[in-house]
């Protein structure tokens, strides 16, 4: 069995230097991924150990969270507001979505604007039915490395959060490039390594199902290199997503290093304390529900809304029981998977009907919104995830937190 240690002399995907000693090791994963971040030009990647596991649905905190195939559905809202107003859709003919996951923006496509040739691209049968049988969508069961595509025949691309499950972005950009016609664009939208300067984070944010974590700074340069003009989305400000509109210019260009090794220092350092942080922030779990949602569920109905990973976290690192959870909801989970540790995931309407007195809302940047649509569900007093970590770490130090 390979081990994290050998893990060693991979080439960035950007650049190509030599990537040696890993910056970080990721919790809990089973590929013994590796993250390094380039000398050179910064890109952080992960590079793998094993071959994949056996593929598991799972909700985990950890590195082996994955297959469950939901969030592309959770961002769909935020990239439909940038195609219904900056795509113009009367010189649009054709459009492919490259990792279609449950159909969202296909859906929508075929709703809205049923004269332009969709083509899907999405390696899981499993998650297809709802547009397999469309007879306007063109759809190919695999990866987009196993696909060719007719050269410049595009004019939308969506690549909603796949780039970073490439085995090579180059690849996947100069494939997305060449099929593109000349001025058509690219709506990209791949997570934010800046989210792991986030101050509440519990969930590994390094999964074993991505090999590239982009800073903005890094990306646009990969981008300019790849082709591509910027839109849309440079300077945007969200910490957790970089939502970028593109543009088909000309042809790739070699990267010439200008502040690459500045971004790698940065970006080191961001992981280092990251590294510190998540193991700090996962032991206030612990207090969080010793004395503050334990001991309310025993006086009140404490229902919870978010199944996902901080959930998740707060069952495995912070005790969190079957018994303490009077009911959990999610929107998006919803109809996926069942339950999760035990307990049934009921849509967000249940809450009507079951009239938790208090509701703690696990939604990270989502908790403004859950606050807002609990109330409108009767419910009378809402927790945020956020305020429990601030209360936790306000707390006074407890012999057992020293050791």
């Amino acid at each position: 069995m390979p081990t994290v240690s050998n893990i060693e002399n991979y080439a960035c995907d950007f650049c190509q230097s030599s990537l040696s000693k890993p910056d970080y090791i990721p919790q809990g994963t089973r590929r013994l991924m590796a993250v390094h971040v380039c000398p050179v030009c910064g890109l952080s990647q992960s590079c793998q150990g094993v071959s994949e596991p056996d593929r598991i649905r799972t909700l985990s905190a950890d590195a082996d969270w994955g297959n469950v195939r939901h969030g592309k559905g959770v961002r769909f809202g935020a990239l439909r507001s940038i195609l219904e107003r900056d795509v113009n859709w009367f010189e649009t003919r054709r459009a492919v979505d490259i990792g279609a996951n449950r159909g969202d923006f296909i859906l929508w496509l075929n709703t809205t604007h049923q004269e332009v040739e969709c083509w899907a691209i999405e390696p899981d049968e499993s998650v297809v039915s709802t547009y397999a049988n469309l007879s306007s969508v063109r759809l190919h069961v695999n990866r987009l490395e196993q696909v060719n595509l007719t050269a410049s025949y595009f004019d939308l691309v969506l690549c909603s959060h796949t780039l970073e499950h490439a085995e090579s972005a180059g690849g996947m950009l100069e494939t997305m490039r060449q099929a593109l016609k000349p001025g058509g664009m690219l709506l990209l939208e791949v997570p934010n390594l800046k989210g792991i300067t986030g101050e509440e984070t519990v969930e590994e944010f390094f999964i074993d199902k991505h090999s590239f974590h982009f800073d903005r700074e890094t990306l646009l340069d990969y981008l300019r290199c790849a082709g591509f003009s910027v839109l849309r989305g440079a300077d945007d400000t969200d910490n957790l997503n970089i939502t970028l509109l593109l543009r088909r210019e000309g042809e790739r260009v070699q990267y010439r290093p200008h502040d690459g090794q500045d971004r790698a220092a940065r970006n080191r350092q961001w992981i280092a304390d990251y590294a510190k942080r998540l193991p700090a922030n996962r032991a206030l779990l612990k207090r969080i529900v010793d004395e503050k949602l334990r001991p309310l569920g025993k006086r009140q109905k404490v229902g919870y809304w978010g199944a996902g990973r901080i959930f998740d976290a707060l069952v495995n690192y912070g005790g969190l029981e079957e018994q303490d959870v009077y009911c959990l909801v999610d929107r998006y989970l919803y109809g996926i998977i069942p339950k999760t540790h035990g307990v049934a995931i009921e849509r967000p309407e249940a809450l009507r009907l079951r009239e938790p007195q208090v509701l703690i809302a696990l939604g990270r940047s989502a908790e403004d919104q859950i606050a807002r649509t609990a109330y409108a569900f009767g419910v009378r007093h809402v927790v945020k995830f956020s305020d429990l970590m601030e209360q936790a770490r306000d707390l006074p130090m407890t012999h057992s937190d020293a050791h």
